[in-house]
């Protein structure tokens, strides 16, 4: 489980990080937050991306345990 879940997190943010701007003109949504403590939207969706392949990474490694889940 530990492995799917890698590759889940790790290649959507891959592709996240890649697209961040097509991504951001196909859903249309400007965050307010992120103009304001970013500078844009499109950076926001770039570190998501960043956040996302480094979530998989400690998944992967067991630095964050999964409990029951990892089956």
């Amino acid at each position: 489980m530990r492995w799917f879940l890698f590759l889940i997190l790790t290649g959507g943010g891959l592709l996240l990080s890649i697209y961040y701007r097509k991504v951001t003109e196909v859903i249309g949504y400007r965050m307010a937050w992120a103009e304001k403590y970013l500078g844009t939207t499109y950076y926001a969706y770039f570190l998501f991306g960043i956040l996302s392949m480094i979530l998989g990474f400690l998944i992967l490694f067991n630095v964050i345990k999964l409990g029951w889940f990892s089956l």
